[in-house]
């Protein structure tokens, strides 16, 4: 077969040939999109021809198996595949593609299982999880990943290949017109200070779970939804199976064309193939559709959830990207703050820097602002927002220019009423105080036989969170007002709780005095500023 390789492709192909040559093990490093398979497979036809070895191909799922003969079938390459029903390998193939968990047994049962291999490939080798196949063989060595960072922190990448060849990212792929652009929206919601990491370094499952399964968060999934996606063909990462059928219940009982799908999930094909042939599919999953699933046709992507791990962003993010007929682009929206640790999916990235100097913090990623009137994302240099076409003032991040606690959702509504004399205030800076949490929490304490002094701070620190956002510098700026709005506010929500008259409020409290002093100190013990 004549292969046609694009000019990044070729140019790609031959650097890591030319690396190998002098190095044992070579890191090859494309964008989701660019042709990975093909481009193994070309360079393994080439490499068999100039060698008298085998070559060992290594995987993780099953579906990436056939993927890959299938690739290698094309360009006439024969491919012998190790699985359950190949324990004899028959020997009369040059390449073998074999599954980890699968050659891993048969190896430790018989070390020569797979004589003469001159050359490994590793798919998605920055899962870090095919390191012990390793030992068994004495050859060369070429991992392929769309992001070179281990997945086992401890464990760099650099620890088990010498060098890598970068050969295109998200943007090029982009502009060479092999990926769909795309918008991306954060939306303000999670309170990320709650979240807390687990012995991995990721944000551990019961810390996400406290903050995304909300019913404010499930109502903002939705809302987000209606505001930038409805209608049309999309894909939600949430938390947990929990987390995710919540959702998956949310979506359906408005109305919306909803499924779920897990590991567990015995309709898979059937969910799969609906979600493919159906345009306002909506289908929610944890973290199964990251790698090896493509379905061009998705428009929207709603990452749920947030994560440390860079490579499961853009494994998330990036499941929007193929070209599909009449896709523009694809739009995503960030409901758990990961372009501010991330970045945007398409930005440019060092990934040779990030290879060799996995310790150090940040990615080399362009530096981004939100935009506060639509929330999408645009690069700290811009002068207005590219979607919506609001200017950003001069000289100020535009996050920083207003607070707001964005598609908080409450069934409280009575309890949120404000004075006629904030209302200006209210209006420019979109101040939304959320006392869902609050309420429930009196009921739980109130149940318990608590007095209603139990919440007198929970609700005085509620209101001064949901108003501090990002914006300290309106803290510092209208300290006067802002004070009496959280006095008028805070006597609202506590005489509603506690069914109490004014009169009664006013005996059971303290002073104007006590109340600006406890402002001031909450403020500077929680924020660190001199107020």
């Amino acid at each position: 077969m004549d292969i046609q390789l694009r000019d990044y492709q070729k140019n790609g192909a031959n650097e890591l040939y030319t690396k190998l040559k002098t190095n044992d093990s070579v890191l090859f490093q494309l964008a989701t999109g660019g042709g990975k398979t093909f481009i193994f497979s070309f360079f393994i036809k080439y490499w068999i021809g100039a060698n008298d070895k085998n070559v060992l191909i290594l995987v993780h799922r099953a579906e990436l198996v056939q993927q890959t003969v299938k690739s290698l079938n094309k360009l006439g390459v024969d491919v012998e595949v190790i699985d359950s029903n190949n324990k004899t390998p028959k020997h009369n193939c040059k390449v073998y593609v074999a599954m980890v968990q699968t050659l891993s047994r048969r190896l430790k049962k018989d070390n020569n299982y797979l004589p003469n291999i001159g050359l490994i490939v590793v798919d998605e080798c920055h899962r870090n999880d095919f390191n012990n196949i390793f030992d068994y063989f004495d050859c060369k060595r070429v991992g392929f990943s769309a992001t070179p960072i281990s997945a086992v922190k401890k464990n760099p990448l650099k620890n088990m290949y010498q060098d890598i060849v970068c050969c295109a990212g998200i943007n090029d792929l982009i502009k060479e017109g092999n990926l769909t652009n795309n918008k991306t929206y954060t939306i303000v919601g999670v309170e990320k200070h709650k979240l807390k990491k687990d012995n991995k370094g990721e944000y551990s499952h019961s810390s996400m779970m406290g903050q995304f399964n909300l019913p404010k968060m499930v109502e903002n999934t939705i809302i987000a939804y209606e505001n930038k996606c409805k209608g049309e063909k999309t894909l939600i990462f949430n938390v947990g199976c929990e987390h995710s059928i919540n959702v998956c219940n949310a979506f359906i009982e408005k109305g919306y064309n909803c499924k779920y799908l897990d590991g567990n999930s015995k309709d898979r094909e059937e969910i799969l193939t609906w979600f493919k042939n159906t345009d306002d599919a909506i289908l929610c999953n944890i973290d199964i559709l990251t790698t090896g699933f493509d379905e061009p046709s998705v428009k929207n992507i709603i990452v749920n959830r947030s994560t440390t791990s860079l490579p499961l962003w853009l494994q998330m993010t990036g499941r929007g990207g193929r070209l599909y007929p009449g896709k523009e682009y694809f739009t995503i929206i960030d409901l758990g703050g990961n372009v501010d640790n991330h970045g945007d999916w398409s930005s440019p990235r060092n990934w040779s820097k990030l290879f060799f100097n996995p310790e150090k913090k940040g990615d080399g990623v362009a530096p981004i602002k939100d935009c506060p009137e639509c929330g999408f994302i645009n690069y700290l240099s811009s002068k207005c927002c590219t979607d919506c076409g609001v200017l950003f003032e001069k000289n100020e991040k535009v996050e920083n220019e207003v607070f707001k606690i964005a598609l908080v959702g409450t069934n409280y509504n009575d309890l949120l009423e404000y004075d006629d004399v904030f209302n200006n205030m209210l209006k420019r800076y979109n101040i939304l105080i959320d006392c869902f949490d609050v309420v429930e929490e009196y009921k739980y304490k109130k149940d318990l036989g608590h007095n209603h002094y139990s919440t007198f701070h929970l609700i005085y620190d509620t209101i001064i969170k949901s108003m501090w956002g990002v914006k300290a510098k309106f803290f510092l700026e209208n300290k006067k007002d802002v004070i009496e709005f959280i006095k008028i506010e805070f006597k609202k929500q506590y005489t509603k709780l506690h069914n109490f008259d004014n009169e009664t409020f006013k005996t059971k409290t303290m002073d104007k005095k006590y109340w600006e002093d406890q402002f001031i100190q909450k403020i500077n013990k929680r924020y660190k500023i001199d107020f």
